[in-house]
């Protein structure tokens, strides 16, 4: 870091990315495929991530 810069601690939440696909079932047991979309949850745990942000 050069002399004289100022950064600043962030702290984030940890979190997971993951794909959800929704179906219906139709009879006579088949399925039908509706939409498909990614997600980001955060992690049930105390996890935290620190970044340097300038």
């Amino acid at each position: 870091m050069p002399a004289g810069k100022l950064l600043r601690l962030q702290q984030y939440k940890e979190a997971r990315t993951f794909t959800v696909r929704k179906y219906h079932i139709v009879p006579p047991c088949t399925t039908k495929y509706l939409w498909t979309k990614k997600v980001s949850a955060p992690v049930k745990n105390a996890s935290y991530l620190w970044q340097l942000v300038g």
